[in-house]
């Protein structure tokens, strides 16, 4: 599990899961396209850019 910080709300979450997922699980949408949990991504349209702070 990790703790992660989205707008201001935090989450813990299993390893692997996607900033989308997370991000849903707390309420907030994040427009995106391509994703869907089945398919992997394909990361075309760049709607769903996010910005990501003090990942390792």
């Amino acid at each position: 599990m990790i703790n992660i910080e989205i707008d201001g709300k935090h989450i813990d979450v299993e390893n692997g899961c996607s900033v989308i997922d997370a991000a849903h699980q707390l309420g907030i949408y994040i427009p995106h396209f391509c994703y869907h949990k089945k398919l992997s991504i394909a990361a075309n349209c760049r709607m769903c850019l996010v910005q990501i702070e003090k990942s390792a």
